[in-house]
């Protein structure tokens, strides 16, 4: 085995320099000097390096080579990324073991609890509702990684904390793992849910509404549709960066049903709006999973609940910081809400967020 990957990796390493010799030589016969730059005084070389860097762009070259070769030969890619089975791709935040100083889980369940105290002291409700890991849904795609007995652990144990700290809670992922067979809930080269898992999710907590706060349950009509499927790029695409010349050799493409939700007004409804002022009594807030409207999570969500509600989630700051910028915000003073809708994934939680976060924070607000 060991001569056969020897052997591979020679044979690949030859194609790759006889590739960057084809390449080198299409660039040198595209050349046409420069009748008026002096090939002594360096004028002539100078413009063709720039000749030679424009269509030979060396360092991108060689960057997309050696992720071919470790794509094609070693099923990896940058760190950070899992290579699963049948072009699926996992971020490694959903395997990795955290040793005790990097695991910010204990941090974060006490910001937790101080978000749900300072709600209760308010007299707003909270649910938080926990997104599963990809690779938690989609086993069979890990390939011959697996998660570490601590990733494995996390969702449930994180159920078992709000349960045992009176918050309440919607479990997200034996619906979305039921319904997987019918529709995909991830997407394969990228870490969030696709639209129909988005609807899923929402409709589940809706039902957690229904339960609890019956009367939040509007009477308004929503109605989503959805468009014809289109390319989408993954937001783990990167960490596999084999370039236009490799791209055959890598994961293809996902493709999404963009997704719009409106609300239909009635006649009535319409004269409302010249009378007083709608009140908005729930708020969402959460991550990517929610803010990004390629999934449309918030529109499901005001179909479900038929009522409006207030989107304060965010991208690229993960769960915790939206939360406090929506503590601290004029929203929040002004016009507190009845519920809080909190969207948490699990990956998160042992991630460090120190320094935009402080526990004693929240008491002051």
């Amino acid at each position: 085995m060991e001569k056969l990957a020897l052997y591979s990796q020679g044979s690949l390493f030859v194609i790759v320099v006889l590739v960057i010799g084809v390449l080198s030589l299409r660039a040198i016969n595209d050349y046409n000097p420069d009748q008026q730059a002096d090939w002594a005084s360096g004028q002539q070389t100078s413009v063709y390096e720039k000749h030679y860097d424009k269509e030979l762009p060396v360092r991108e070259v060689g960057i997309n080579i050696w992720a071919a070769i470790e794509y094609v030969l070693f099923r990896e890619g940058r760190s950070g990324v899992v290579i699963g089975h049948d072009d699926w791709l996992f971020t490694e935040e959903e395997f990795r073991s955290y040793s005790i100083d990097e695991d910010k889980t204990p941090e974060n369940l006490e910001f937790i609890k101080a978000v749900s105290n300072k709600l209760e002291t308010e007299g707003i409700a909270l649910i938080i509702s926990t997104v599963p890991a990809k690779a938690r849904v989609y086993p069979e795609y890990t390939g011959t990684e697996s998660p570490s007995a601590a990733a494995t652990a996390r969702y449930a144990m994180f159920q078992q904390w709000l349960k045992s700290n009176g918050i309440a809670r919607t479990d997200l992922l034996l619906p979305l793992m039921e319904s997987k067979n019918y529709h995909p809930m991830y997407l394969r080269t990228d870490t969030h849910w696709t639209p129909w898992g988005a609807q899923i999710a929402a409709n589940t907590i809706a039902r957690e509404v229904q339960m609890r706060f019956p009367d939040l349950i509007g009477s308004g009509s929503f109605k989503s549709t959805f468009t014809p499927e289109i390319e989408h790029q993954g937001d783990l695409f990167s960490y596999v960066p084999l370039g236009n010349w490799f791209a055959w050799l890598g994961p293809r493409p996902d493709t999404i049903t963009p997704t719009s939700t409106e609300k239909i007004e009635s006649d009535a409804q319409v004269l409302d709006l010249f009378g007083d002022d709608q009140t908005i009594e729930i708020t969402l807030v959460g991550t990517s999973y929610s803010a990004n409207p390629a999934w449309n999570f918030p529109g499901f969500l005001k179909e479900a609940l038929a009522t409006d509600l207030l989107d304060f989630s965010q991208e690229g700051k993960g769960p915790f910081e939206p939360m406090l910028d929506y503590l601290r915000s004029e929203e929040f003073q002004a016009s507190p809400p009845v519920l809080v809708l909190w969207e948490i994934p699990e990956r998160f939680l042992p991630v460090d967020y120190s320094e935009k976060l402080d526990n004693t924070i929240i008491s002051k607000l």
